[in-house]
């Protein structure tokens, strides 16, 4: 089944938010259903190493996606892209949704990087969309 929805998760020197947020989605959602995007926003290198090693501790990630996604791989459901410049927030957005625009997805969902789920929110909410 192809993944349909793109959650897309701003970071910008929150790590421990963002991690509590990726935990409540792993306790809540199908993730055969979604895709999640961890883009950090040009973070200081220490809450950047913070974010990408609990990734790869959970086991969602092994590396980080460049800020050109020259070296995506379809097919995973979290992944971490490191921008090298902080593009602010509609513009860190924004190059996302049209990079994931143009990998299939149809849907997008915004989630601060503060948000923990207490239930199947993003899953619901693909069902209404359909």
């Amino acid at each position: 089944m192809k993944k349909e929805l793109a959650v897309i998760i701003l970071n910008y020197n929150g790590a421990t938010d963002t991690i509590a947020a990726l935990h409540s989605i792993i306790e809540y959602e199908d993730l055969n259903l979604i895709s999640v995007f961890v883009v950090d926003n040009n973070s200081t290198e220490e809450d950047f190493i913070k974010l990408k090693i609990a990734m790869i501790n959970l086991g969602l990630i092994k590396k980080e996606i460049k800020d050109d996604f020259s070296d995506f791989i379809s097919g995973n459901t979290f992944y971490l892209i490191r921008n090298s410049i902080n593009y602010g927030f509609a513009k860190g957005n924004n190059r996302c949704i049209c990079f994931a625009k143009n990998n299939g997805y149809s849907y997008f969902l915004l989630m601060n990087n503060d948000t923990e789920l207490i239930e199947p929110s993003i899953t619901k909410l693909l069902c209404a969309f359909k």
